[in-house]
């Protein structure tokens, strides 16, 4: 099973990693995470999720630094939004999107979105010591 949850996780990441792309940004931006998932479309028959938790650490967004523009001498710091952000991309199987952060981002050119997920340090939070939950069940017998 434990193989099955690190699939269904990996499916999630390269979703969300699918949405980066090298462009030019300038003005408000809203940094989100979502999830897609499509309960009649299952990786596996039977199995069928619920919530998708994820602790997100840090984002960091990157400068091209192959991109002319900036030149040897410019200096330009990469933008890193300081979490934690504890996000649930699904509700009741639902894809949700959170938005982590609304920034002015300055013009330029990006190349890379990093993402750090790390555990939860808040002794009071549900998700104390771990940095995912996903729950569900296969064939009607919940997991998390």
């Amino acid at each position: 099973m434990h193989n099955r949850n690190f699939l269904l996780l990996a499916i999630m990441m390269v979703a969300l990693l699918a949405g980066c792309r090298k462009d030019v940004f300038n003005g408000k931006t809203a940094i989100t995470f979502s999830a897609t998932y499509n309960p009649s479309g299952k990786v596996q028959a039977g199995v069928t999720l619920d919530s998708f938790i994820v602790n997100i650490e840090e984002v960091e967004l990157e400068y091209d630094d192959d991109d002319e523009t900036y030149g040897d001498d410019d200096v330009y710091d990469d933008i890193a939004l300081a979490g934690p952000f504890t996000v649930n991309l699904l509700d009741n199987g639902a894809s949700m999107t959170a938005v982590l952060a609304n920034i002015n981002l300055p013009a330029g050119k990006y190349d890379e979105i990093e993402f750090e997920i790390d555990d939860v340090e808040d002794l009071q939070s549900p998700m104390y010591d771990r940095s995912i939950e996903v729950t569900g069940d296969i064939n009607g017998t919940p997991f998390i």
